[in-house]
């Protein structure tokens, strides 16, 4: 199991959530509630600590519910960390701000359905692998789904083949030959670009596998792609002997404007924000990652704090978080209007090779070659779980957009999805 069950109750309902909390254990599900306190004790660390790192938080609604300002507090912490709230009616109304949130009315006080149990069950399922499919005869460099839809992601390691996979059966959709690392996809995955053999990028129709048009010549191999959301602008990036950064028009394949001054030497990938207008690159060769504006080419600021290369990046669905990677084997949490650190994520043993955010941004999935992958709770810091496979380490990452699963490329091959 990944996580555990929170249980907001008033004193009064003490009888009935030990009741519950035997219901649940009979299932193997993991809670946590405070069985010792009283009206007037603090709203303690301990408490707020539990609730910010829960996988489920079930709240008991009743009129004493109501009028205690603790279980009101406990719910509003819980929605502000974006914990999924399960209510459970035993008397009188819903409490107010509950919403639309599906509720199981038990005015009877009987146990909860197994539909309830389910649900818990699902919630508290989080990094749980599904699939593994054994995807690359190497490294697995690259994984990524389009912005906009869930039912395929692509895999790309140092062969001449991108495969596409449909994350929620493992089975193979399609294989891309003469294609390879990086990759993107267009927003709603209709086209996947990708690198290939003549330091170019490689525009396919994702349905057929067709070639449509190749884009954005270099002179060295590509190691950064990324597509706006519009599907309009290409930003590539290339390293050996090129080491630049260029912006190009994808439909037409004009050259905008390079990316310079500031960098040396980008590293994969290069990611652009939601609504097209920034991108964030990370330097091999530097401790930082650099921020750009898409439109002019223009160089805006630095994220600096790591002292080792930064590895990987990644930005928040909503465009307030920046999360880096790092060889100094933690990855860090920045502000993304004022480049302010939030968080330093540090329990890696070895180079933290890629991040991701979850759809909602409440969680961040860090992968390293120690061979873990570590969930993180993006607000405070929290480390939620590690997940270990002995596969030769983690290379990439990719949340779907619907936040029900984790893709992760390894070391050994393979690319493995797992429960979000």
């Amino acid at each position: 199991m990944a996580g555990y069950v929170f249980i907001s109750h008033a004193r009064e309902d003490r009888e009935y959530v030990r009741r519950l909390a035997m219901l649940l254990d009979s299932h193997a599900i993991p809670y946590w509630y405070d069985d010792q306190t009283d009206p007037g004790t603090r709203f303690d660390t301990t408490i707020l600590e539990k609730i910010a790192q829960c996988a489920a938080f079930v709240v008991i609604m009743t009129p004493a519910g109501a009028e205690s300002p603790w279980v009101m507090d406990e719910i509003d912490y819980a929605r502000r960390h974006g914990r999924e709230i399960v209510p459970i009616l035993l008397e009188g109304d819903k409490f107010f701000g509950i919403g639309h949130i599906q509720v199981e009315i038990l005015l009877d006080r009987e146990m909860p359905s197994d539909r309830f149990i389910k649900t818990l069950k699902r919630l508290i399922g989080e990094g749980d692998l599904l699939f593994e499919m054994k995807a690359h005869d190497g490294h697995v460099l690259s994984v990524a789904y389009p912005a906009g839809e869930s039912s395929m992601v692509a895999s790309a390691g140092p062969e001449m083949c991108v495969r596409i996979w449909n994350p929620t059966t493992g089975d193979l959709l399609r294989e891309i030959r003469g294609a390879t690392w990086p990759v993107a996809f267009t927003r709603f995955g209709d086209k996947i670009a990708t690198g290939g053999p003549e330091h170019t990028v490689y525009l396919w129709d994702t349905a057929t596998g067709q070639l449509i048009k190749q884009v954005g010549k270099h002179r060295d191999k590509l190691v950064s792609i990324a597509i706006t959301p519009d599907g309009r602008t290409l930003v590539t990036g290339a390293g050996g002997r090129d080491k630049t950064e260029c912006v190009w028009d994808l439909e037409t394949g004009e050259l905008r404007h390079t990316l310079g001054g500031r960098r040396t030497e980008p590293a994969s990938p290069l990611v652009i924000s939601p609504d097209g207008t920034w991108l964030v690159a990370p330097t091999e060769n530097s401790n930082r990652a650099s921020v750009w504006k898409v439109d002019t080419g223009k160089f805006v600021g630095s994220l600096s704090g790591h002292y080792k290369p930064v590895r990987d990046v990644t930005i928040s669905w909503d465009g307030r978080y920046v999360a880096t990677g790092s060889d100094d084997n933690t990855a860090k949490i920045w502000d993304a209007k004022t480049g302010d650190e939030l968080h330093t994520l540090g329990l890696h043993r070895m180079p933290v090779r890629a991040v991701a955010f979850s759809r909602t941004g409440y969680r961040l999935a860090t992968g390293s070659t120690d061979q873990t992958i570590r969930l993180w709770d993006t607000a405070n810091g929290a480390h939620i779980r590690c997940i270990t496979q002995r596969a030769g380490g983690i290379y990439d990452l990719a949340y779907s957009p619907d936040g029900k699963t984790l893709a992760s490329g390894h070391g050994d091959g393979a690319i493995r999805i797992w429960t979000a």
